[in-house]
């Protein structure tokens, strides 16, 4: 082999150690770009994540006071229901007993009289 020969495959050697190192160096920057980017899908992802379950938990905490809110509201009517037919009663009892007393106390006065 003659030394040009040789020193051109050397030539080409070091181009394609070369090549070989930039390479290297490019696939280093790509994984660190790639890790960036799954990082930053990461962080998006788990901001939604977050969104989603305190829109949830909004959700969640409306339904629960709508649901209170219907529930007190029937049960007053309820209890505004059982009052007014207890009061209907009562007075109906009282006017009962007022005229039974006031008939007794009619037949007590015709009989001694």
């Amino acid at each position: 082999m003659d030394k040009k020969l040789i020193d051109h495959i050397l030539q080409i050697d070091e181009l394609a150690k070369k090549n070989v190192s930039e390479i290297e160096e490019k696939n280093k920057e790509v994984e660190t770009y790639i890790k960036q980017e799954i990082t930053a899908k990461e962080v998006a992802l788990e901001a939604q994540y977050k969104k989603n379950i305190l829109q949830f938990q909004q959700n969640l905490e409306n339904s629960f006071a709508k649901k209170e809110k219907e529930v007190e509201s029937e049960t007053l009517e309820k209890l505004n229901h059982k009052r007014n037919t207890f009061e209907a009663m009562k007075e109906e009892n009282v006017n009962q007993i007022i005229n039974h007393i006031l008939k007794e106390v009619v037949s007590n006065n015709e009989n001694n009289e």
